[in-house]
């Protein structure tokens, strides 16, 4: 899959979107009884080498890849390529 970061745990570069449905519900969350939202996530695979990480539950499958996506250099690497440009 393009434009995913690796894990940053393990490296893996399998990544892959799981969802939050009526039928998986209890998977993700402890308690959703009547729960109407959808949820998705990336997770690096351990069904494929990788380590099961997520970037979180979120509400779109947009905000669950920019969080895989973020990492806690992303402010630093910005600023590096900004003073790059200049």
């Amino acid at each position: 899959m393009s434009g995913f970061k690796p894990c940053p745990f393990c490296g893996g570069q399998n990544i892959v979107l799981i969802s939050c449905d009526e039928e998986a519900c209890s998977i993700c969350v402890e308690s959703c009884e009547n729960c109407t939202m959808k949820s998705y996530a990336y997770c690096c695979s351990a069904n494929q080498s990788g380590c099961g990480a997520t970037g979180g539950w979120h509400t779109s499958v947009e905000k669950a890849k920019f969080n895989w996506n973020r990492r806690a250099d992303n402010e630093q690497e910005r600023n590096r390529k900004n003073a790059n440009e200049v």
